[in-house]
Formats: C-alpha cells, sequence, structure tokens
C-alpha cells in the first residue's frame, strides 16, 4: 500500500512540474513576444535608433529569460532564436529593411511554434 503512495505522490509531482513548465514557457514567450513589438513598429517606419534601441531591450531580454528557458526547452529552438535575432541586428544595423522584417517574422514564428510545441497534448507525445 505504501508503494502505491508513494507513486501518486512522484506522479503528481510530475504533473505539477509539467504544469508549471508550460506555463513558465507560454508566458516567456508572450513578455518575448510583447516586448518584440516595438521592433517590428521601428522596422515598418524604418526608424534606425529606435529599432536599434527596441532590438537591444529586446535581446537583454530574451538572453535574461533564457537561463531558465534552458531547464524547460530543447536547446536547439533557443540557439536558432538567438541565431534569428543575431541576423535581425545585422539587418538593422545595415538598414536593409525587406530582410530585418523577413527576420523579424521568422524569429516570431518561431517562438510561437516552440510555445505551441512544449504544450502537453496527444499529438505532442506520439
Amino acid at each position: 500500500m505504501r508503494v502505491f503512495w508513494v507513486t501518486m505522490v512522484f506522479v503528481l509531482f510530475g504533473l505539477f512540474g509539467m504544469g508549471y513548465a508550460q506555463q513558465y514557457i507560454r508566458t516567456s514567450v508572450q513578455e518575448i513576444l510583447l516586448s518584440m513589438e516595438d521592433i517590428e513598429k521601428a522596422l515598418y517606419a524604418e526608424d534606425v535608433e529606435k529599432a536599434e534601441a527596441t532590438y537591444h531591450a529586446s535581446c537583454e531580454k530574451y538572453v535574461h529569460m533564457l537561463n531558465k528557458l534552458t531547464l524547460f526547452m530543447h536547446h536547439n529552438e533557443l540557439t536558432e532564436v538567438r541565431v534569428i535575432l543575431g541576423r535581425l541586428g545585422i539587418y538593422i544595423r545595415d538598414k536593409n529593411w525587406s530582410d530585418a522584417r523577413a527576420s523579424f517574422a521568422e524569429a516570431k514564428i518561431v517562438l510561437m511554434a516552440v510555445a505551441e510545441q512544449e504544450r502537453v497534448e496527444l499529438k505532442n507525445i506520439f
């Protein structure tokens, strides 16, 4: 009987941990996407100073969250987002607005896909 209760405690602890991880990933991705909205506005306005300032602020926020996100997510997706953001910074610096918009859209899609991929559902398990 004790084995049953110990097993139940471990199962509940695992479920609680998965729920916390999923919630943390979703809120972190939403915070990053919200901080990136100013970059999008600056890219379409073709304002270099505002784009660079908001880009650096968003990258700092991403790097700050990166340490905790590595506990819950695959490292290759986080590295991919970091590479995309690096390209975005280069495009902003060079005033290559069309490539900057494309890189921004790619970063946004990858971040949303990461949040979707880490959700606990049957289709993600099998």
